[in-house]
């Protein structure tokens, strides 16, 4: 065996050793960060997001729906209010949107 092949023979070792440390540290703090998220702290993470203080550039999910429901209330009270002929069937050879 010559003089360079166990010199890179030396190097890899070092290698994987070091691979093979850096590994169990960032192994070690994957399963640490895993086990601190608890079941328990998930549920109120979901319920500060439905029910949580929202902003208005973010409000929280109860918000959003109820501006969904009014904004509905609101667009079907407009229909109701239109008269009858405010919306036609679609008419191919009349309408060119389809």
């Amino acid at each position: 065996m010559s003089k360079q092949s166990e010199t890179q023979d030396e190097a890899l070792e070092i290698r994987k050793a070091l691979n093979d440390a850096y590994a169990f540290v960032e192994g070690a703090k994957s399963v640490q960060s895993f086990s601190a998220f608890t079941v328990e702290e998930a549920h109120d993470r979901f319920i500060e997001r439905v029910e949580g203080q929202g902003t208005s550039l973010r409000p929280n999910a109860l918000t959003r729906i109820d501006r969904v429901l009014n904004r509905v209330r609101s667009v079907v009270a407009q229909v109701k209010a239109s008269p009858p002929g405010a919306f036609q069937l679609k008419n191919p050879k009349d309408n060119v949107n389809t």
